[in-house]
């Protein structure tokens, strides 16, 4: 992310014990720049080697003076306005789509030799305590620690992932010749070129990302002209068989071209099975436990926000989502329930949440048991798999809501099976409770009556003093103050997570 004993358990505990709140550290500035400087400038201080295996794409703006297209090369509209403009002779280059909002988190790939693995521990603790939290650290395979950490920009939650490297699936590399070769950049170490584009390559393969992918093409077409032709064939025979030899150099020379991904992975699976059937068979049943590993500890965030009517739920869920929309790969709103077996008949809003009588008790519990049903298996098939992912799941209302506002939701049973369904359907990660005066959220909805509507805030008050993972959010101010502290409250969260985490076995436990 089983190198060293004590290397994960040793960054769990400086991470958690020897933290300092950002509000407490030293007051500068967060993004992810800074973080990276402050990461290189660390292990220099720790006399640690490394190389950086995906350098930011340099010398952007030589182009500057030239026609620049923005888009994909799959369309034939497009490949049509290419052809055009060589044939005017006019010179352009293909920039890459706008990266979209949830894309996750961006990632910075250092080659670590595994003997510095345990010195790394004290880069990471310095790291957390100036701000950065250390969110997450699973692994992605048994050849690299991943560390994902996590930092709010004002409203903004942001995070990075830094990627330790010992050693690279199917031993195509090695980690000692990588950072013999190193070259010294402006104010970081390089890989060498070889280096730089096998890891790029092997990154997309097991990624099943196009050849070159968009966002590095400018850096594979300036590696491949540093290396060469016969070099770059020479690694594809390696890779991908003698039938493949010229491809990717023309891929990589000619921006036009493009491999599919899917189709460059099976290929080099194929070639794999047949050269290297042993290291093959090694890849898959660590990438088995892996996967349990992932299965057994999800890195997603499942929360859920309660309170009446008005108070802000809406547009809180709004700017929440978009604020960390850059720190997780994936992320659902889900209303109510997951609706996995029958879905709403009405989807305009509620103007009268009381207006309607209460079932009768059989009708009620026949409901309740339902609804029961439908947050278990669609915990089990919607939310799950997306926290296994690192997703990140919001309910607008939850169950808790049925044992709060039982006229809201016509209910006629008993008081004490409301409460007990409760404890019996998935617990979300964080329980935000949203409260305001009720004469200010009256102010925004006037749905219900100011006399239950302070009965019903009263409930919710309840709910925060009995449930452990409930969290109070003051809605009577600035939804930015709002957003900012509930951000604040899932890093909390997940470092809380990180430094608690069980790993598997292989794992080693010095971070």
């Amino acid at each position: 992310m089983s190198l060293g004993v004590n290397f994960l358990s040793s960054v769990k505990t400086a991470t958690s014990l020897g933290s300092v709140s950002p509000n407490q550290s030293e007051k500068r500035e967060l993004s992810c720049s800074a973080f990276a400087s402050e990461l290189y400038r660390l292990l220099e201080e720790h006399q640690i080697p490394y190389c950086v295996l995906n350098p930011c794409e340099r010398n952007a703006d030589q182009w500057s003076d030239n026609i620049k297209v923005v888009g994909y090369l799959h369309d034939s509209a497009f490949r049509k306005l290419l052809r055009v403009l060589d044939e005017c002779g006019l010179s352009y280059r293909v920039l890459p789509p706008k990266a979209s909002p949830h894309q996750g988190p961006a990632n910075i790939d250092l080659a670590i030799h595994p003997d510095d693995l345990p010195r790394c521990a004290a880069v990471l603790r310095s790291l957390n305590n100036q701000g950065y939290r250390l969110v997450r650290c699973p692994t992605s395979s048994f050849t690299a620690h991943y560390f994902t950490f996590m930092w709010t920009e004002g409203a903004k939650l942001d995070s990075i992932t830094v990627n330790l490297i010992h050693e690279w699936r199917l031993k195509l590399l090695n980690v000692r010749e990588v950072l013999a070769k190193r070259q010294k950049g402006k104010d970081l170490w390089l890989a060498h070129p070889e280096a730089e584009f096998t890891h790029m390559l092997l990154r997309g393969v097991l990624e099943g990302t196009d050849f070159p992918d968009y966002s590095q093409d400018q850096r594979s077409t300036a590696l491949a002209d540093q290396v060469g032709k016969a070099w770059v064939e020479k690694l594809t025979r390696e890779l991908f068989g003698e039938k493949w030899q010229g491809n990717l150099w023309d891929a990589c020379s000619n921006s036009r071209f493009r491999i599919p991904g899917a189709k460059l992975r099976r290929q080099f699976w194929k070639n794999a099975l047949v050269h290297h059937p042993l290291r093959s068979l090694q890849f898959w049943l660590r990438e088995c436990l892996r996967m349990i590993n992932g299965g057994l500890s999800p890195t997603g965030v499942f929360i859920a926000l309660l309170g009446p009517d008005g108070v802000g739920k809406s547009s809180l869920i709004s700017q929440l989502t978009a604020a960390v929309g850059g720190a997780f790969p994936e992320q659902r709103v889900f209303h109510f329930r997951p609706m996995l077996f029958w879905s709403r008949k009405g989807t305009g809003p509620v103007t009268d949440p009381h207006g309607k009588p209460r079932r009768p008790a059989w009708q009620s519990m026949a409901k309740i048991c339902s609804l029961v049903l439908d947050y278990c298996f669609g915990y089990r098939f919607l939310v799950r798999p997306m926290l296994r992912r690192s997703g990140f799941v919001v309910f607008d209302r939850y169950l808790y809501d049925l044992w709060v506002d039982t006229k809201r939701y016509r209910y006629g049973g008993p008081l004490w099976l409301a409460r007990l369904v409760c404890y019996l359907v998935p617990t979300p990660d964080l329980l935000f409770v949203l409260s305001a005066p009720p004469e200010v959220i009256i102010a925004r909805k006037s749905e219900v009556p100011l006399q239950d509507l302070r009965l019903l805030c009263s409930a919710y008050q309840r709910i925060v003093n009995e449930l452990p993972n409930a969290v109070p959010i003051n809605m009577d101010r600035s939804l930015g103050e709002a957003v900012t502290e509930a951000s604040q409250t899932i890093i909390e969260h997940l470092a809380g997570q990180a430094s608690s985490e069980k790993f598997f076995l292989g794992i080693p436990h010095e971070l």
